[in-house]
């Protein structure tokens, strides 16, 4: 609460917004550190929102820049990989039935192979390649290519 008098002696504001239950100052130094606070804390949230619908890169499953993908439970894991160019990935059968890998638009397909095989393709063209497995139409997934 403001006072209207101006004969009011300096500091005499502050005891009567204390008095009053006024709360913190408004020029208190921990309100405004406790201000700063809050808005760097909204702004680190908001950018680390932005980032988050990002497919992170592939990580190195080999030790030799090949990425790997499991073919389990009628699926790919991961089902969207992030690859440089010149990396390599490979598909891993896992599951019961056998899979292949061919991409959408008929660039590249590997052949069908049962459980506890694999297949490797280099890819040294970049694009975003959406790819399914022929005999289960419904297991998808795409190799990005930077």
């Amino acid at each position: 609460m403001k006072t209207q008098n101006k004969d009011i002696e300096e500091g005499e504001e502050d005891r009567e917004h204390w008095r009053t239950g006024g709360g913190p100052h408004p020029r208190s130094p921990a309100l405004l550190a406790a201000l700063m606070a809050v808005l760097i804390a909204t702004v680190l949230v908001v950018a680390g929102c932005a980032q988050s619908d990002a497919t992170p890169p592939a990580t190195d499953s080999g030790g030799d820049g090949t990425v790997r993908v499991a073919m389990v439970d009628m699926g790919f894991d991961p089902e969207t990989v992030t690859v440089r160019v010149g990396q390599s990935v490979t598909w891993v059968n896992e599951d019961s039935v056998s899979h292949n890998a061919v991409a959408d638009d008929g660039s590249w397909k590997t052949e069908i192979f049962a459980d506890g095989g694999s297949v490797t393709l280099t890819f040294d063209t970049p694009g975003t390649y959406a790819y399914r497995c022929t005999p289960h139409p419904a297991m998808k997934g795409t190799v990005i290519v930077e």
